[in-house]
């Protein structure tokens, strides 16, 4: 897979988003950190990915060290905004404290995850 696009601040580089689009499927690749300040980014391109004729929005989580009630929060939202217009949502598991929070938060099971 290759990157598309890389997005990333240049005040601080503490989370990395890329991108990557096959005929039917979109990728968002986060690594680092999500949390404020990085969920306006992520929704912006989460929009861009709906904008774009994808039946399947890939969100891989692979390399994400660290996730807050913010991100949470904006992972909820791109999946009602994907289930709205139609389009599959998948999650790659991120790592062990990644995905505990998913846990704690008790919304695992709403939430539909691939190994990758």
């Amino acid at each position: 897979m290759s990157v598309e696009q890389s997005h990333q601040s240049a005040s601080a580089e503490i989370l990395e988003i890329g991108t990557s689009r096959t005929r039917e499927e979109y990728v968002i690749e986060l690594a680092g950190e999500l949390d404020l300040s990085g969920v306006a980014r992520v929704g912006e391109v989460f929009a861009a990915a709906l904008d774009t004729d994808a039946r399947e929005i890939v969100l891989d989580l692979r390399d994400l060290q660290f996730l807050d009630s913010t991100g949470v929060y904006a992972i909820l939202k791109a999946e009602r905004l994907a289930s709205a217009r139609d389009r599959s949502f998948v999650i790659v598991r991120g790592p062990r404290q990644v995905q505990r929070i998913f846990e704690i938060s008790g919304i695992v099971d709403r939430l539909e995850f691939s190994d990758g």
